[in-house]
């Protein structure tokens, strides 16, 4: 599977399939940033699993949990998704 945007980021994934527990795991990651310039950053990813933190789920939150294997190493990590407010700033929500 490949993704490339019009920015010169591309997203190329060997394999994609479901995880237990319920989650995604992919192999084979590579995330090429800026393809044409000579400063390129590329990332390399063996095995990426990911699934929801399912507590958050049930109060509305979008949390998950990551672990990676890259670069002979690992990496584990959370990530939550949080919906930053617009800014009101019109003279009827000005604060005094």
């Amino acid at each position: 599977m490949e993704w490339a945007s019009r920015d010169g980021v591309q997203l190329v994934l060997t394999r994609l399939r479901p995880a237990f527990p319920p989650g995604l795991r992919a192999e084979g990651i590579r995330l090429q940033v800026d393809q044409l310039s000579p400063s390129a950053a590329t990332m390399s990813i063996e095995t990426l699993r990911v699934h929801p933190e399912w507590l958050a789920l049930l109060s509305r939150k979008m949390q998950l949990r990551f672990e990676a294997g890259l670069y002979s190493g690992r990496l584990e990590g959370e990530a939550r998704y949080t919906k930053v407010e617009e800014c009101r700033c019109g003279s009827q929500n000005a604060l005094y």
